[in-house]
C-alpha cells in the first residue's frame, strides 16, 4: 500500500517522548506499507459513521487513518481520550 503522512501526524509523533512507543508506531507503519489491505492488519477498526476513516490501537494511544483508494493517509496520533475529539 502507498502511505502518506499529514504534517499534524508527524507533529503528534514528535511530541511523544517514549522511545518504545515510537518504535511501536514505526512497526505499525511498516505493517501498513507491506499489507495488501487494512483488513489484514491487527487492531484496525473502522470509525463509526465514516466509510473511509479507521483507527489503529497501540496501548492507550490511537493512530487515525484515512483510506483514499490505494493510499493510506496517517492523520493523527493521540491518546485515546483526545483521539475521538479531534479525529475524524
Amino acid at each position: 500500500m502507498n502511505v502518506a503522512f499529514r504534517r499534524i501526524f508527524v507533529r503528534d509523533l514528535l511530541a511523544i517522548n517514549d522511545g518504545k512507543l515510537r518504535d511501536q508506531v514505526e512497526r505499525v507503519i511498516l505493517q501498513v506499507e507491506q499489507a495488501r489491505s487494512l483488513r489484514d492488519l491487527p487492531n484496525v477498526i473502522a470509525m463509526e459513521g465514516h466509510t473511509d476513516a479507521f483507527r489503529i490501537r497501540i496501548g492507550t494511544y490511537r493512530i487515525g487513518l484515512y483510506r483514499r483508494g490505494d493510499v493510506i493517509e496517517f492523520v493523527r496520533f493521540l491518546h485515546r481520550r483526545d483521539m475521538y475529539r479531534y479525529f475524524p
